[in-house]
């Protein structure tokens, strides 16, 4: 108990989460702007998906400060809710805004990207849909996002990936293959007859680091 709770007694949020009260939480989150960290953590402890709209409300602020954007992709991946899929893959495209705390320093998309790992399942055919995005970040992202989940789906469509102009995205592709490894192996052996040179040349590179392994 800290020197307040002693002096006054836990506090009004104290005890909502103690009574693990989300609507009293919401609220209390509705009355901050969506610019508590301390309530948006809690509601992703908590993991109750009546939390989704209003934790989605608080990654998707324009004017939020970056520590509450990245508490609420952790807290939204904790929940694991589908709903939250698009908002995380929008904030994939967010790669510059750092959080910094205590020595730690990472991007919002870092944390978009670890949210959509921890979700699985739901998030594997957008993130694929995600690879074809007009927004370069975002396309990027997503396949390193894919490599993370490291599902066999994602394969052929990040060896098209390969073909992609901006260099990231191949990079990131080229990367999530060698995570996804043995399930990989068939198509890209498939992708060393491609039509495009550059697709060959990487997925004979990829194969290569695949079988060091």
């Amino acid at each position: 108990m800290g020197i307040f709770d002693k002096l006054f007694g836990p506090s009004e949020v104290k005890k909502l989460i103690e009574k693990r009260d989300i609507e009293g939480l919401i609220k209390k989150l509705e009355e901050a702007n969506y610019s508590d960290s301390h309530i948006i953590e809690a509601l992703g402890q908590l993991g109750d998906e009546r939390a989704v709209e209003a934790l989605i409300k608080a990654l998707e602020k324009e004017d939020g400060q970056v520590s509450c954007i990245c508490i609420a992709a952790s807290a939204l991946g904790k929940v694991g809710d589908e709903r939250a899929v698009e908002p995380l893959i929008k904030a994939l495209g967010d790669i510059y805004r750092e959080w910094k705390t205590a020595g730690f320093s990472a991007t919002v998309s870092m944390f978009a990207t670890r949210a959509l790992q921890q979700m699985g399942e739901p998030a594997i055919e957008p993130l694929i849909e995600a690879l074809e995005s007009d927004h370069k970040d975002i396309a990027a992202s997503a396949a390193f996002t894919l490599g993370m989940i490291k599902d066999s789906r994602a394969a052929e469509p990040l060896i098209k990936a390969l073909g992609i102009k901006y260099w990231r995205t191949r990079e990131n592709a080229s990367t999530a293959l060698e995570m996804i490894g043995e399930p990989a192996v068939e198509p890209l052996t498939k992708a060393l007859d491609d039509e495009n040179k550059d697709v060959r040349e990487a997925a004979k590179k990829i194969l290569k680091k695949i079988q060091k392994k």
